[in-house]
Parts: C-alpha cells; structure tokens; sequence
C-alpha cells in the first residue's frame, strides 16, 4: 500500500473485490429479524443489510449473501487504510459488528 496526497492508504490488492453466494434474495433478507454480530463470529452467517465502501458507494456485500473471510478481510484493509465503511459498526479496524440475519 502507498500514501496518497490526502494522508490515507491506497489499497493495492488482487482480488480488492467481494463476490460472495448469495442464500437468499435481497427482499427476503430485508424481511428477516437481523442482530449486530462481532467480527470472529460472523463468517458464514447472511448478511442482512448493505455494506458499502464510501466513498464511492460500491456495495460489499447485499443483503441475502454469506459473509466469507475474504469479505472481512477486505472489510479489515479498507477500515485500517482510513476508508469509510456504511453499514457495520466500526469499533477499530480490526473490530467491528455486522448485520446478520437472526
């Protein structure tokens, strides 16, 4: 990674993108009961809201997908790298709460 003009990392990684399966559809995850749920327990749980990566707005995940490790990681490098991530809730970059459906 390199320091960009405003101070922030520049994420320079193979394979940057998420691509996740998807379990369901994104009007049945947006009817399901959703829970916050801790980083280390949510890989292979649905995701239950949208997560972007802002700016520019890229959804990382939808809702309806499995979280995978790849996705988290991901997650991890933008949040250390100063980038904003909508949807989670940021404790530290290497800790943070997604929506999960219950």
């Amino acid at each position: 990674a390199q320091e960009s003009q405003t101070g922030k990392q520049s994420l320079r990684n193979e394979g940057w993108d998420c691509a996740p399966a998807s379990k369901m559809s994104i009007a049945q995850a947006m009817s399901r009961q959703k829970k916050m749920m801790k980083t280390d327990e949510a890989e292979g749980e649905v995701c239950a809201a949208f997560l972007y990566l802002y700016p520019p707005g890229i959804p990382l995940l939808t809702p309806g997908e499995v979280i995978d490790s790849h996705c988290l990681k991901l997650i991890r490098d933008y949040l250390t790298a100063g980038l904003e991530v909508q949807g989670i809730q940021a404790e530290s970059p290497s800790s943070f709460r997604l929506p999960v459906i219950c």
